[in-house]
């Protein structure tokens, strides 16, 4: 039997790699993906508990940490304002595009520059989310805040959000 001939006896006989080529590197993935979500451990989120205080002044006054907590929510929505990316990408992609100068890598330095200029907005639009995120969880901690000082209370509490025991 020749060499070739044995590694080609030898691949038939050996049994496929798990992962081995993409479909199986996609089917190891989406396997690891389930058995994660088939996770028992339970998850636990902090929730805050407010206890308003008694007085109608005192209510008053969290009205008025309300109204203060929904404009800042809505500063941030401003602020979230995404429109901005999509020019941003453009100007990396002409940038990009710009410095093309030999013929013979056009077609591959075009679609690298497509995908920097989708990096680049998947960067902005990502940015924007968190900075919206972060602005948002200001304003509730704000309010929290606003509210100790009309007098309620503020107090916290792990609640379970998945795997729970029934």
């Amino acid at each position: 039997m020749a060499d070739t001939d044995r590694v080609a006896f030898i691949q038939q006989k050996t049994p496929a790699r798990i992962g081995a080529g993409p479909r199986g590197r996609l089917a190891l993935l989406a396997g690891l993906l389930f058995l994660s979500a088939c996770s028992t451990e339970p998850v636990y989120r902090e929730q805050f508990v407010l206890t308003p205080p008694a007085s109608d002044q005192a209510r008053t006054c969290i009205v008025t940490c309300e109204g203060n907590e929904n404009t800042c929510i809505g500063n941030a929505q401003n602020a979230a304002d995404k429109s901005h990316c999509e020019p941003e990408s453009i100007r990396t992609y002409d940038t990009c595009i710009a410095g093309l100068s030999a013929p013979e890598y056009a077609n591959s330095r075009v679609m690298w520059c497509e995908s920097q200029a989708q990096q680049t907005f998947e960067n902005c639009t990502g940015a924007v989310s968190n900075r919206y995120q972060s602005a948002v969880d200001q304003c509730r901690a704000r309010y929290r805040t606003c509210y100790q000082t009309c007098g309620g209370t503020v107090s916290t509490k792990q609640v379970c959000v998945r795997n729970c025991d029934n």
